[in-house]
């Protein structure tokens, strides 16, 4: 009868084995489709980020696709190759390395950002470096359990036969979450100036998003030690833990892409029009715009009204006889030791005639001044209808 007994404990229902790999592997691929845009827009946004802030980020990229095609492998065997074989289920295949081991490279390299940041922002090496040694502690323990991992090699046992490696991982990296949060609170609580409004906001937000980015993680892992002490021959664990390496990724790619701002959107309190009048939808971050501004072309202009003093015309046929004034947009860019970039952008006039043409973004038709024109006179032509990537 304990033969009986102990045998039908060691063989759950199919759902509780198959279902949970497959959501896992479902959200692994979307957080995936997710991530290659943040990497993406950082590409675009910030080139002149430091090497090592871009190698920080291309190599979670890759660590990611290696653990997105091992996935891919391992569910089109289970589902595909042996869809009718039970027992394929409980094959380890690839998921030693896919999941425990890269997730824990992933944390770790996340952590440890985030521990050179605290130790920049409070000026203590002391704090970074326990930031860091946990860091280091848990993505040991990862690494510890990717390998007990091969060695059990049937995920049907892993939760029992690993689950003192899996604890020690999975319990320090959320404690190293839940830390670096409280400390990122704490410093940026303290850079606050109480007057200048504009800045105590922008340290808000990032106040806001570093717990939730931090606090997500930490409670996934909570999550995934309580489903394997509470559900040892179920696969409920594994949704969580599939997840997890995607999301210190993303998290990553959300603090570094909260410096792309959007100017006049929805969120914007700015109000104004383009220069015809309607709003101009731009978002801004150093070489990144995407544009509805118009394209000018400028050509002197020697017919019209005889407002001009040499009978030229001024703009268009009124004979107003003065230089066209536009705004270009000013950019002063400093980078922080901690990579982050800090931007002021100011709109100033400039004048058409002797400065536009040296911006390339204001593509400027040169045309052979007219005799009797009056070379500070100019006209343009109203802009293609819709907007582009100027």
């Amino acid at each position: 009868m304990s033969m009986i007994s102990e045998r039908a404990e060691a063989a759950p229902p199919i759902g509780a084995v198959a279902g949970p790999h497959l959501i896992g592997y479902f959200l692994n691929w979307g957080l995936f489709g997710v991530l290659c845009v943040q990497v993406f827009l950082y590409y675009l946004a910030f080139p002149k980020d430091r090497k090592s802030m871009k190698l920080l980020v291309y190599f979670l990229l890759a660590l990611d696709t290696v653990q997105t095609i091992l996935i891919t492998n391992d569910a089109f065997e289970k589902y595909g190759l042996e869809f009718s074989n039970p027992a394929g289920l409980s094959k380890m295949r690839n998921a030693w390395f896919s999941i425990p081991t890269i997730s824990a490279i992933n944390g770790t390299a996340v952590q440890l950002f985030f521990a050179y940041r605290i130790a920049t922002l409070s000026g203590s090496k002391i704090l970074g470096g326990f930031v860091a040694l946990l860091a280091v502690t848990g993505g040991a323990g990862g690494l510890a359990a990717g390998v007990k991992s091969r060695i059990v090699n049937n995920l049907a046992t892993i939760a029992v036969k690993a689950r003192t490696e899996l604890t020690i991982w999975l319990s320090i990296s959320g404690a190293c979450d839940v830390i670096i949060a409280v400390c990122m609170v704490v410093i940026l609580s303290r850079k606050k100036t109480g007057f200048n409004t504009a800045t105590d906001d922008a340290i808000t937000r990032i106040i806001r998003l570093t717990v939730e980015t931090g606090s997500l993680t930490a409670v996934l892992a909570i999550i995934t030690v309580a489903l394997f002490f509470g559900f040892p021959t179920r696969a409920y664990w594994n949704v969580p833990i599939d997840v997890l390496g995607k999301l210190y990724s993303n998290n990553l790619m959300v603090i570094l892409n909260r410096r792309i701002k959007i100017t006049d959107g929805r969120s914007s309190n700015s109000g104004g029009g383009g220069s015809h009048g309607g709003p101009q939808q731009t978002t801004s971050a150093r070489s990144l715009e995407f544009s509805s501004r118009p394209h000018f072309n400028f050509h002197t202009n020697s017919g019209g009204g005889g407002g001009g003093r040499h009978g030229g015309g001024g703009i268009g046929s009124g004979g107003v006889d003065m230089p066209i004034k536009i705004r270009r947009e000013v950019w002063e860019e400093s980078v922080s030791d901690n990579g982050d970039v800090n931007i002021k952008m100011e709109d100033m006039p400039v004048d058409v005639g002797s400065q536009v043409g040296e911006d390339p973004r204001f593509p400027v038709r040169s045309h052979p001044p007219h005799p009797h024109a009056n070379p500070h006179a100019y006209s343009y032509s109203p802009p293609p209808s819709g907007g582009g990537v100027v």
